[in-house]
């Protein structure tokens, strides 16, 4: 009777084991979901639009005036994103194609903005945007100076 115990409790934790890793990787699915969604949002594309219409010496207060709160979210969607890829809740296979080449580009078109916003009160603004393009540029250091 215990020999029987013991193999339907090593059963059912072999078998917890086995949904705990299905579980995880399902979430890693829905979180990547999640990022491609983002991508078709109408904030985001209008906010992307901007982005690509801004002058190369931009004035971050002039910026922040006219179109301060689509950029806010397009900072704020990256910076999402280099936490749920810190975390290891988004992979990072995910960016070694095309998302992850934008990202490069935005944050050098965006650093005066978000360094704006860093030394006028918030400190830690694109922190793990910062994250996410380093370690892209790790796999990928051709992507460095893209503009």
């Amino acid at each position: 009777m215990e020999l029987l115990f013991g193999i339907i409790g090593a059963i059912s934790g072999v078998t917890g084991i086995v949904v705990s890793i299905f579980a995880f990787y399902r979430n890693k699915m829905e979180a990547v979901n999640a990022y491609y969604i983002n991508d078709r949002e109408e904030r985001y594309i209008e906010a992307r639009k901007i982005v690509h219409k801004l002058p190369e010496n931009y004035s971050p207060e002039d910026v922040l005036n006219e179109h301060g709160s689509k950029l806010a979210y397009l900072v704020l969607s990256y910076d999402q994103a280099g936490t749920l890829l810190r975390n290891r809740q988004l992979p990072f296979w995910l960016f070694n194609t095309s998302s992850g080449y934008t990202a490069v580009q935005f944050y050098n078109i965006l650093r005066p903005y978000i360094e704006w916003r860093q030394d006028h009160g918030t400190p830690l603004y694109g922190q793990q945007y910062k994250y996410l393009v380093k370690r892209i540029l790790r796999k990928h250091p051709e992507w460095k100076d893209v503009k």
